[in-house]
């Protein structure tokens, strides 16, 4: 075979595929600054600084690191990882079972439970007066079995006072939680940057124009009603994983090379200080993470 048909049978290989929104050829995949501790973090603000007013970066199912399911991961780093990087929201999905809860995604680490997250969130604390974690806690919709004989209120407290003799700040959207925590659906306004918009949300492309569109109109969303703001950077797609969408880019979008979610908030997000931000984030890069802690050191 020539090198011309060979190079014409790549080339239509990359249009069809493009065509799709897959991994497109051409396309470049991004690098990012290296992680850097970022331990002593929250502690240095000011003590006239006000929760309000403060942005935090959080990841999308914070564990799923432990997985050996690729579909359902959206982290690689470890919650300890991710607190010394600067992470300082947590969504966690469990399943409670018996007297404790189980996380989700499965198949998890063995031996690794709810109990190894408080453990580490509580010694990290322990080791960085000042710094705090907010947690988003929620049951996950596909736990293969509710065998719980407590409330997940009851299994919370059992960890959070008896355990560790009182602690940190819960905040969720689930009913389940609701006397033990701040229910977000009542006290926070949630930005999505996907909508099913009446499809399923795997059949939605990606196209970095809407993207950015949706994150600038979070951006000036202020509500005096509500104090604090989601912003769920999560995205979906079945033609590309979330670690391709979120990071590492290679994608189409449209007629051009699509850019990861990541660096599409990181150029763009701002903070209005009009209540509490929390973006959730998938695989998310050092350069998002400096971009939104940074901003809470500004006058």
């Amino acid at each position: 075979m020539s090198r011309e048909i060979v190079f014409l049978l790549i080339v239509l290989y990359c249009i069809i595929i493009d065509k799709y929104l897959v991994q497109a050829c051409g396309c470049a995949t991004y690098v990012y600054k290296p992680y850097l501790e970022k331990t002593k973090l929250l502690g240095k603000l000011p003590e006239t600084k006000k929760l309000h007013s403060l942005a935090l970066v959080g990841t999308h199912l914070s564990a799923s690191y432990t997985t050996q399911d690729e579909t359902l991961r959206t982290q690689d780093l470890t919650i300890l990882q991710q607190l010394k990087y600067g992470v300082r929201g947590f969504d966690i999905s469990v399943c409670p079972q018996s007297t404790h809860f189980e996380l989700y995604p499965y198949p998890v680490m063995k031996g690794y439970n709810f109990y190894n997250i408080l453990f580490e969130i509580n010694k990290f604390l322990d080791e960085n007066p000042g710094e705090f974690v907010i947690m988003l806690i929620k049951q996950s919709d596909y736990c293969d079995y509710l065998g719980s004989i407590k409330s997940n209120c009851e299994i919370i407290e059992e960890y959070i006072f008896n355990v560790w003799g009182g602690w940190r700040m819960f905040r969720s959207r689930d009913p389940s939680f609701a006397e033990c925590s701040l229910d977000i659906n009542s006290h926070c306004l949630t930005h999505k940057l996907q909508t099913s918009m009446g499809r399923k949300l795997h059949q939605i492309f990606f196209l970095t124009s809407i993207i950015v569109r949706k994150i600038k109109i979070a951006n000036r969303k202020c509500n005096e009603n509500f104090r604090c703001s989601i912003r769920d950077t999560t995205f979906l797609n079945q033609y590309l994983n979330r670690q391709t969408l979120a990071r590492d880019g290679g994608f189409s979008s449209g007629d051009e090379c699509g850019e990861p979610i990541n660096l599409l908030m990181t150029n763009n997000f701002e903070n209005l200080n009009c209540g509490l931000i929390i973006v959730i984030a998938d695989f998310g890069t050092q350069d998002l993470i400096d971009k939104i802690n940074d901003g809470n050191f500004k006058n």
